[in-house]
């Protein structure tokens, strides 16, 4: 993944997360960070600057189809063909819950205060799952 600065055409910086396809992408509600979603079963939380190492969302076993960051850019959802969205912390990599579900969720985004992830299915349902408190 590369980003690019549109008035001139020059590269900023090379994203080297993935080994495989980007599927989808979403930047954190402070502009300063993009989550990345791949084919190769990870996702990522990559800053934009000069930083030399980000964290790899590494749980997933099925291709990762759609990522979501809360928005107090605390929290990053991610969806999988393994039907699980996965809550992580983007700065350290580290997945804390899981949600297991029926069907492989499509996309996933968070209500404004965080408080629930909704997940629309391939089976054709949406879903609303709740967050833990105090995670």
């Amino acid at each position: 993944m590369r980003l690019w600065e549109p008035e001139s055409g020059r590269e900023i910086r090379s994203l080297n997360a993935h080994t495989g396809s980007v599927r989808a992408c979403a930047w954190s509600p402070d502009g300063q960070r993009l989550a990345s979603a791949s084919f190769d079963n990870t996702g990522a939380a990559v800053g934009t600057g000069k930083r030399t190492r980000d964290p790899l969302l590494n749980a997933h076993t099925g291709s990762v189809r759609a990522c979501a960051w809360s928005s107090d850019g605390q929290r990053l959802a991610s969806a999988s063909d393994d039907n699980t969205v996965r809550l992580w912390e983007p700065e350290t990599g580290r997945e804390i819950h899981r949600f297991d579900l029926p069907s492989t969720p499509q996309s996933v985004a968070f209500n404004p205060a965080g408080t629930l992830l909704a997940a629309a299915l391939r089976n054709g349902t949406s879903i609303l799952l709740k967050v833990p408190q105090g995670l």
